[in-house]
């Protein structure tokens, strides 16, 4: 199947779908998938943590003064010292997941931009080999974020934004399996 733009120049269907998926998927990337909120009335504050793959933000809203932090990559997915009261992600138990759900993250992205160059099967496949890997690997942090913590889940964007990606890179394989 082949789309064709008004000068007569077609492009397989499966690269545009492939672009889509990609851009799709880099907007799970960009966008957080949990939020966490804490409230404690015994001291009488309250935090909210967002989560990324790469990042999180951690805003502290006490009675007495509001603050805000950012961690970035080995500091947030190793970090040692608890900002606001906040557990580390190594006390959750999901520092490695994190740096994996990162890494598959790239990988995505690669190997779905680079499947638009060869018309190999088993190429294909790759993209929704870790997409799917992401989606499992986001699923799982946040099960355990959330058993280990006392707060308020809230899923964001990024963790809706998986699933239509994956279906995406799956309808791209069997699309790609039915054409020559």
């Amino acid at each position: 199947m082949k789309i064709t733009n008004i000068k007569g120049f077609s492009i397989p269907s499966f690269k545009v779908l492939t672009v889509c998926a990609c851009c799709l998927f880099l907007l799970s990337v960009l966008f957080p998938f949990l939020t966490v909120s804490h409230y404690s009335i015994i001291e009488e504050d309250a935090y909210r943590v967002t989560y990324w793959s790469h990042k999180a933000t951690i805003r502290y809203i006490g009675l007495r003064r509001q603050a805000s932090k950012t961690l970035f990559f080995s500091t947030y997915w190793f970090a040692q010292e608890k900002p606001y009261s906040y557990p580390t992600l190594s006390s959750l138990g999901v520092s490695w997941a994190l740096v994996a759900m990162f890494s598959t993250q790239i990988l995505t992205l690669g190997f779905g931009l680079g499947s638009l160059f060869t018309h190999r099967k088993s190429v294909q496949l790759l993209p929704l080999i870790s997409c799917v890997s992401t989606t499992f690997l986001v699923a799982y942090t946040m099960t355990q974020v959330q058993s280990q913590t006392y707060g308020l889940p809230k899923y964001e964007v990024g963790y809706w934004l998986c699933f239509p990606t994956t279906i995406l890179f799956l309808c791209i394989f069997i699309l790609h399996l039915t054409t020559k």
